[in-house]
């Protein structure tokens, strides 16, 4: 954590920052090593970094990060404000998560402390977090590890007269057997609700024969998330899905034969965005290729028409194009990927042949 901390302060030289305030709590985790709620990291140009919390966190942030000062704030003596005050006394300015902070909390900052120029900044710690060291690598590829055994569980499992509800349910329940939490709220969509990227699964809908069902789940381990996505059918599906099956798993094959260090974002987008766009079905695809991962689910770097950001070796992103057929259904793959200079590990291997249970 030191070195994290160390590697903050010299950009804040560089900006001429003399105090910065760290709010997300990812950025929190990862510049001191605190895993709880309610906290914030104040910065100094040099020395010791100051964890803020309540009462309720003492013993927790004190456990958990030997290399920061932690201080307590009050409801009434010392308020959050007031040991702010205290703590950025003798800076002329103060940097903030501008991308983070909510506007009324902005504005208290400025009245609370009148002395000091509030700099908003976007993405610093964010760009810092790009490049996973060998510890945070571990933790992502004991994730994916974790997230494999799941689906290899789910697919043993599933079958029709199920619901989607207790199909995410089932899932939700294997990633926490696994010691793990579900990375973000699970998706599972049958039939029609296929074309719905985002669906929620639904406790009326009956999984039934012949229908294609799509399951995105992910564990977060240590703080460190995966992300996988399957599409698997139930029985013998519509030929029209089936051949875009084959569509989608070519164009994400293409897209995880395209990343490499030094390529930007749009770069790697455009590789199975133009497949899928030859293939007829360039409207049916409307997000991103893919996204980074890491302490959060969807992080730095963005495989999108308009991811500008490089891809450095040893960070860590999805590819996960699909189709998406209003009243018909929708496939997406998806892996969890390590950035390499030549190409890309993929996490979750490359078996991806369309199963039909």
């Amino acid at each position: 954590m030191i070195r994290r901390i160390e590697r903050q302060q010299n950009i804040m030289q560089e900006q001429g920052w003399q105090a910065f305030l760290v709010s997300l709590p990812e950025n929190v985790r990862y510049l001191s090593g605190y895993t709880g709620d309610e906290a914030w990291l104040l910065m100094p140009q040099k020395g010791q970094a100051t964890l803020i919390t309540d009462f309720r966190y003492r013993q927790q942030a004190e456990a958990e990060c030997p290399a920061c000062q932690v201080r307590i704030y009050n409801r009434s003596q010392p308020t959050f404000y007031q040991l702010l005050a205290e703590l950025t006394e003798g800076c002329a300015n103060l940097a903030v998560e501008g991308e983070v902070m909510v506007f009324n909390q902005y504005q208290k900052l400025a009245q609370s402390l009148p002395h000091l120029q509030l700099i908003a900044t976007q993405g610093v710690t964010e760009r810092l977090r790009l490049v996973k060291d060998e510890e945070e690598r571990q933790m992502i590829v004991q994730a994916c590890q974790k997230t494999l055994v799941v689906w290899q569980q789910v697919r043993q499992w599933l079958r029709p007269g199920v619901t989607e509800r207790q199909v995410a349910r089932y899932i939700d329940d294997r990633i926490r057997d696994g010691d793990c939490r579900p990375a973000f709220p699970t998706i599972v969509a049958a039939g029609a609700n296929g074309a719905l990227p985002h669906h929620q699964p639904d406790g009326g809908k009956v999984l039934t024969q012949g229908e294609m069902v799509t399951m995105d789940f992910g564990c977060q381990y240590q703080g460190y998330c995966s992300d996988i996505t399957r599409t698997v059918a139930l029985g013998r599906p519509p030929r029209q899905l089936a051949d875009i099956y084959r569509i989608v798993l070519e164009a994400q094959l293409a897209g995880v034969a395209a990343i490499r260090a030094g390529l930007c974002g749009r770069e790697v987008d455009a590789v199975p965005r133009q497949y899928i766009e030859k293939a007829g079905y360039g409207r049916e695809f409307g997000h991103g290729a893919g996204h980074g991962l890491g302490l959060q689910i969807h992080e730095s770097p963005t495989l999108s028409p308009g991811g500008t950001e490089i891809l450095p070796a040893h960070c860590f992103v999805t590819m996960e194009p699909g189709i998406y057929v209003p009243g018909l259904g929708g496939v997406r793959i998806e892996d969890s990927l390590e950035v390499m200079e030549n190409g890309a590990h993929n996490l979750f291997g490359d078996d991806k042949e369309l199963i039909c249970l």
